[in-house]
């Protein structure tokens, strides 16, 4: 990604972190679901690369099989019951380093010190978890937007490989044997699948 940025692939870009925020920062609703369907239906009319269209597949699938109800209680089960035996854990420091609030948060603090990127008011999940991660990534996508230059890609590269990619794995990983997980397991598969295609972008190497 040299020279002038493209605006409308950008734009496509952050669309894609909305939705991928959308699965994973709130429960469920009737309008999100709707979105959602809508969405998946129209991505899936596109051939975009071999990854991305099975997860897309997986996704459009599980949203006509699914109703609200059952995404609202697998949902409950991975995110929010304290009690669940297949809670699913979303900040990179558990998987890094072993619990929460690790040295990987450190880093990924220093990192948006560095960058000039602050968590936005009124966020309550640590800068590591996933929803804050996929915010700031497409703070950075928009940062390359605004500025343009060489600069911007290399920073997205950068959170891509030493943080959110690994993040990606790591939740993908958990989720392959957690026996409640039907559509998250499918949202992780796109998620991953768009952050393959992001590291093609950014000239970071495409495997997963």
């Amino acid at each position: 990604m040299t020279g002038q940025p493209d605006f409308q692939l950008i734009k496509i870009r952050k669309s894609l972190m909305d939705l991928l925020k959308s699965f994973f920062y709130e429960e469920p609703d009737a309008n999100r679901l709707g979105l959602w369907r809508g969405v998946v239906y129209s991505l899936s009319k596109e051939s975009v690369s071999p990854e991305m269209d099975a997860a897309i597949k997986e996704l459009s699938e599980c949203l006509s099989e699914r109703g609200l109800k059952e995404l609202q209680e697998e949902y409950y089960e991975l995110f929010v019951n304290p009690f669940s035996k297949h809670s699913l854990k979303t900040t990179l420091s558990f998987y890094m380093d072993g619990h929460n609030f690790g040295s990987t948060l450190v880093a990924i603090r220093e990192f948006l010190k560095n960058v000039g990127i602050q968590r936005r008011k009124g966020v309550s999940e640590t800068e590591d978890s996933l929803p804050v991660m996929l915010d700031i990534y497409q703070q950075l996508v928009a940062a390359e937007e605004k500025q343009g230059g060489q600069e911007a890609v290399e920073r997205q590269a950068e959170f891509l490989k030493k943080f959110l990619m690994p993040l990606g794995k790591a939740i993908e990983k958990g989720l392959e044997a957690n026996g409640k997980a039907h559509f998250y397991r499918a949202c992780c598969h796109f998620l991953n699948a768009c952050l393959l295609m992001e590291s093609s972008l950014t000239f970071e190497p495409a495997v997963l």
